[in-house]
C-alpha cells in the first residue's frame, strides 16, 4: 500500500509545479498581451495627436488639444518645453530616432513624442485594472486540471480495488478457486499478487483439511475395527494364551494408530513450520551425501554433480525430502534405485529414479496428495511421503514432477531448484 501513497505523493507534488508554472505561463501571456494592446493604443494616440499639432501654429495648439480631451476624455496631452522637462541623454538619443516612447508605472502609461521648436507631447492614460475575473478563473481551472490528474491517477486504483473486493467476497463465499488477474500498474501489483498467494494458501489449507479428514476417518476404520474385535475376544476368552495373543494384537493396532495420528499431526503442522523457518545457501551435493551416508544399500546409484549445487533451502526438511524420496525409491523397486544432481544455467535439479513398474500418467498428479497410495496391498505406509515432498518444495519455490525413468524403466521424480544468486 506504500506504493500507492509514494505514487500518489508524487503526482501530487509534481502536479502542482508543472500546473502551477503551466497556468502562470498563461496568465502572464495574457497579461502581457493586453499591456502590449494598451501601450499600442496610447502610441497610435499619440502619434495622430503629434501629426495635427506640427500642422498648426503655436497659439492654436492648446485649443486643440481641449477640443481632442473633449473627444478622448481618458487620454491627457500636455506640452511642455525640453528644456523645462529635461530627459536623460539615452532616453533623448531615443526620443530623436523612434517617433514615440512609451514608458509604463503602477498606475499609468505615458508616451512621448517629440515637436518642432524643441518641445515635447505627453500623452497619459490610466492603466487598466487587472481582470480579476480572470485570475479566478485561472485557479479554479488549475485545482480543476489538478483534480482531474488526480482522479486520472486513481480510477484505475478504484477500478482494481473493487474487482479484488468482488474476488474476496466470492472467496469469502466458498469459491476458493477465486483469483484476481494481477495489472501492469506497479503500485497494485503487489497487492494483487499477496490476494492470490493468500487465496492459494487458503484453498490448500482447506484441501489439506478434507484430505486429512477423510484420510485420517478412513485409516483409522480399520485399526479401530480389529481393537474392538480383539476387546471383545479378551472378554470372552478365558484362556490365558489366547488373551495374551489378542492383548499383543490390540497393542499392534494401538501403536499403528498412534503412528498414523503422529504423521498426520506432522504434516498439519508443517506449513506452519515452514512458514516461521529462515532459508540459507546449501550445498546439495552435501546434503544428498550426509542422507545416503548410512544407507550402505547396493541398489542405490548416487550421481553427484562436478560442481557445486548451492540452493536456498533449510538443511532439515531438504534433507526429508531427500530421504523420503529415496526411501519412496527402494519401496517401489526391483533392483536399483538411483538419485543424481544436475546443474544448468539458472536451475538444478534433484533426480530420483528406480526400476519398477512406474507410476501412470493419469495418476501424476494424484499421488502427491495426502492418504493417496496406488498399491495398498503390497506397501505398507499411509499415503503421506510425497505429499510432504511436493509441501517443502512448494515452500522452497521448486517445482516436482514425475515422469518414466528411460535408462531404469521406473519411475523419475525431478525436484527442479533455483540456482542461488552468488
Amino acid at each position: 500500500m506504500w506504493r500507492f501513497v509514494v505514487a500518489l505523493i508524487i503526482l501530487t507534488l509534481f502536479g502542482s509545479i508543472g500546473l502551477g508554472k503551466l497556468f502562470d505561463t498563461l496568465n502572464e501571456q495574457s497579461q502581457q498581451k493586453k499591456e502590449i494592446n494598451q501601450q499600442q493604443v496610447i502610441a497610435n494616440q499619440a502619434l495622430l495627436a503629434q501629426i495635427a499639432l506640427q500642422q498648426l501654429a503655436p497659439n492654436q495648439q492648446h485649443f486643440f488639444l481641449q477640443q481632442t480631451l473633449l473627444q478622448l476624455p481618458e487620454y491627457e496631452f500636455a506640452i511642455h518645453k525640453l528644456a523645462d522637462y529635461p530627459l536623460p541623454k539615452p532616453l533623448l538619443l531615443k526620443l530623436k530616432t523612434q517617433p514615440v516612447l512609451v514608458f509604463e508605472t503602477n498606475k499609468q502609461l505615458q508616451a512621448y513624442t517629440l515637436l518642432a521648436h524643441d518641445q515635447i507631447l505627453l500623452t497619459s492614460t490610466t492603466k487598466e485594472p487587472l481582470d480579476e475575473s480572470t485570475n479566478i478563473l485561472m485557479t479554479m481551472s488549475f485545482y480543476a486540471a489538478l483534480m482531474m490528474l488526480i482522479l486520472l491517477f486513481i480510477a484505475p486504483f478504484v477500478m482494481r480495488l473493487r474487482k479484488l473486493s468482488v474476488a474476496t467476497t466470492h472467496l469469502g463465499s466458498g469459491n476458493l478457486q477465486q483469483r484476481v488477474s494481477v495489472g501492469s500498474i506497479w503500485y497494485l501489483k503487489e497487492l494483487e499478487t499477496n490476494f492470490n498467494t493468500m487465496a492459494a494458501t487458503i484453498e490448500t489449507l482447506v484441501g489439506d483439511i478434507k484430505l486429512l479428514a477423510s484420510g485420517l476417518s478412513h485409516e483409522l476404520r480399520t485399526p479401530l475395527a480389529r481393537v474392538r474385535m480383539g476387546l471383545d475376544t479378551l472378554i470372552e476368552t478365558n484362556d490365558e494364551a489366547l488373551r495374551l495373543k489378542y492383548e499383543q494384537r490390540v497393542n499392534a493396532n494401538l501403536d499403528t494408530m498412534e503412528d498414523l495420528l503422529n504423521q498426520l499431526l506432522s504434516f498439519a503442522r508443517l506449513q506452519y513450520t515452514l512458514d516461521n523457518l529462515k532459508k540459507e545457501p546449501v550445498d546439495l551435493n552435501q546434503i544428498v551425501k550426509d542422507q545416503c551416508s548410512n544407507l550402505n544399500d547396493s541398489r542405490l546409484q548416487i550421481h553427484y554433480s562436478n560442481q557445486r549445487a548451492i540452493i536456498s533451502a533449510d538443511r532439515h526438511y531438504l534433507g526429508m525430502c531427500i530421504s523420503n524420496l529415496v526411501s519412496n525409491a527402494f519401496k517401489y523397486c526391483d533392483t536399483q534405485a538411483s538419485i543424481s544432481i544436475l546443474c544448468k544455467t539458472d536451475s538444478i535439479q534433484l533426480i530420483v529414479s528406480d526400476d519398477g513398474k512406474g507410476i501412470k500418467p493419469s495418476e501424476h498428479e494424484k499421488i502427491f496428495k495426502p492418504f493417496v497410495r496406488l498399491d495398498k496391498q503390497h506397501h505398507s505406509g499411509y499415503g503421506v511421503g510425497l505429499a510432504f515432498v511436493a509441501r517443502v518444495a512448494a515452500w522452497l519455490d521448486a517445482s516436482i514432477s514425475v515422469d518414466r525413468c528411460e535408462a531404469l524403466g521406473g519411475a523419475k521424480f525431478i525436484i527442479q531448484f533455483k540456482a542461488h544468486n552468488r
